[in-house]
């Protein structure tokens, strides 16, 4: 669902006062900004989602930065969506302390992040790491081969009364036999771009991470281990894949850290 701009300033008028009252006035005024994860450029994806071209086309020349520090009068600071949820996986996950990676975010599009020396790798524009705009064989970009707004799409068709960002493991188990084409479709995606990605970087590993519940990513950590074995791989060193540990709250995590990052470290 896109979420239009009268509703976000709405919904930022209301609640960001709420909380610098809630935090009371000596908390408050220790508030060092605003952070914002976000996907860039979220207008060019209209043709995934043309029922909703219109909303998405508002963002095109909206300056959300500007907006908010004239608004809030708080400095912002703003992230791609994938790289603060790999900002996360660095901070309070990484369990077998990788210093190098890829990170890969299936949520609504496949997104990812690039980790070297223990450092995100942000690029001249902050979008390293976009493997959703890789290319397989086809010439098709890997988003359209597992966003999570297709498989809403095969829930809805199913008249199931699911939430694709709200799935349980027994759901999933329940509905594995509906669910399992598109995770094959999401392994055989991600083993292109791990495959890509170690062809330029030689890193330790590739961790997944997702809305989806625990069960649903151990699946697509062995399809993917599955679809990776079926490529040409020669002269390539295989890695590790691994599982993250924020999920669904990982943007959020990440986009929270932005302001302290900053500031201090």
């Amino acid at each position: 669902m896109c979420l239009t701009l009268t509703k976000l300033k709405a919904f930022l008028k209301t609640n960001i006062p709420q909380l610098l009252r809630e935090l009371g006035c000596d908390l408050s005024t220790r508030v060092c900004g605003l952070g914002v994860a976000m996907p860039f450029d979220i207008w060019h994806w209209h043709a995934e989602n043309p029922e909703q071209q219109a909303q998405l086309l508002e963002w095109q020349h909206f300056d959300l930065k500007t907006y908010l520090e004239t608004e809030f009068e708080l400095p912002v600071y703003i992230s791609n969506d994938n790289n603060a949820a790999c900002c996360a996986e660095l901070s309070l996950g990484n369990r077998q302390n990788y210093s190098d990676f890829l990170y890969v975010y299936l949520g609504a599009f496949l997104g990812g992040a690039v980790v070297i020396n223990r450092q995100l790798l942000e690029g001249k524009s902050g979008n390293a790491g976009a493997i959703g705009s890789m290319l397989n064989a086809q010439h098709e970009q890997l988003l359209t081969l597992c966003s999570l707004l297709e498989l809403q799409k095969q829930f809805d068709a199913a008249q199931l009364n699911l939430s694709v960002y709200q799935l349980t493991d027994s759901q999933f188990k329940e509905h594995y036999a509906l669910i399992l084409p598109w995770l094959k479709k999401a392994a055989e995606a991600i083993s292109v771009a791990m495959h890509h990605s170690l062809s330029l970087l030689d890193m330790q590993a590739v961790v997944i991470d997702s809305p989806l519940p625990k069960d649903a990513l151990d699946v697509v950590r062995q399809l993917t281990l599955e679809a990776f074995a079926r490529l040409d791989s020669r002269g390539l060193r295989l890695c590790d894949v691994s599982v993250g540990v924020c999920g669904e709250k990982a943007q959020s995590i990440g986009s929270a850290q932005l302001a302290l990052s900053h500031h201090y470290f």
